[in-house]
């Protein structure tokens, strides 16, 4: 997990640098200008603009590696959770094959013997379930005999 919140401060850095630089771009809108009056005085015009289209294309293939790899580690994430949703959903379906159970499961859950026994006491035994059970304690023959029937 401690991945994921410096990647959340990553980025949000990143967007706080792309920010600040957007703003000082257009802040004024002749220091770009004359920086590059100056490069081409010293370097000549034709130089000054191979190395700012060689500039340009490096600034552009970073930036578009770096939203390429947002875009696939988003798809990354989105497959991720799809294949569990996916696979969730298929859990309760009946998967064939040589280990596939062939019988159905009841409606009705089944019951425990505790819980037979206080639905017993109750008096509210499901009609299905009436079965005999008798309990006798042998060997200990003591004034409290114990005995039950059902």
């Amino acid at each position: 997990m401690k991945t994921d919140g410096t990647l959340i401060i990553f980025v949000l850095l990143l967007l706080a640098v792309i920010g600040f630089a957007f703003v000082l771009g257009n802040a004024d809108p002749i220091a770009p200008a004359v920086a590059q009056g100056q490069t081409q005085l010293l370097l000549g015009h034709q130089t000054a603009s191979w190395i700012e289209g060689g500039l340009g294309l490096i600034f552009k293939l970073a930036l578009g590696s770096v939203f390429a790899g947002f875009g696939f580690a988003l798809f990354n994430e989105m497959r991720k959770a799809y294949s569990l949703w996916k696979r969730n959903a298929q859990s309760g379906r009946w998967q064939p094959g040589p280990n596939a159970n062939w019988q159905r499961s009841s409606s009705t859950p089944k019951l425990s013997k505790q819980d037979l026994l206080l639905l017993a006491l109750s008096g509210r035994l499901p009609q299905g379930e009436r079965t005999s059970t008798q309990v006798s304690q042998e060997g200990h023959q003591e004034e409290n005999e114990l005995d039950i029937r059902l």
